[in-house]
């Protein structure tokens, strides 16, 4: 678990995330100690681009968070095909609520083209699924997606030739 802050500039904001991240850790998850870490934001982003693999779980603001997820998205191909979820860690009474959303909106691509990609509306579903107790539905459907993913059929924006009624189909 990595903490991405900017601590050494935004020393109150961030300072604060990075010594909660900290004492939280060491705290309620001893065991995590000694493989969580905490990096600037600035190296993060090179590190992401540069060597992805050591990345597991990141914890950070929304500020970054957003800017990392685009670089995460570049990495893998395209925005289109990557989701979100945020947690709710605040309230115990809500700990089970989740937002599972695309990790950069189009709504704008939405409304004006008939050919926008369904996939990651699809991909929030079957995590959703498996969020919701129904895991072999969730599978099933996420293995549907990789398999139209591997076997090239995608829509006009990902290099395919599908509408978006023909990639649901």
């Amino acid at each position: 678990i990595t903490v991405v802050h900017k601590a050494n500039i935004m020393k109150k904001g961030d300072g604060l995330l990075k010594n909660t991240f900290a004492d939280i850790a060491a705290k309620k998850y001893p065991e995590l100690e000694s493989s969580s870490n905490a990096i600037i934001v600035d190296n993060c982003s090179m590190q992401l681009v540069c060597k992805p693999q050591q990345f597991e779980y990141m914890v950070t603001t929304a500020l970054y968070g957003n800017i990392l997820n685009n670089i995460g998205a570049a990495l893998v191909g395209s925005d289109k095909i990557v989701n979100a979820v945020s947690f709710n860690s605040n309230d115990l009474a809500l700990k089970d609520i989740t937002i599972h959303e695309p990790a950069v909106n189009h709504n704008d691509l939405i409304s004006e083209n008939k050919d926008y990609n369904p996939y990651i509306l699809v991909k929030n579903i079957s995590d959703i699924l498996i969020k919701a107790g129904h895991k072999e539905q969730g599978e099933e459907l996420a293995k549907s997606l990789n398999s139209l993913l591997e076997s090239g059929k995608l829509t006009k924006d990902l290099g395919g030739e599908l509408s978006s009624d023909e990639f649901i189909e």
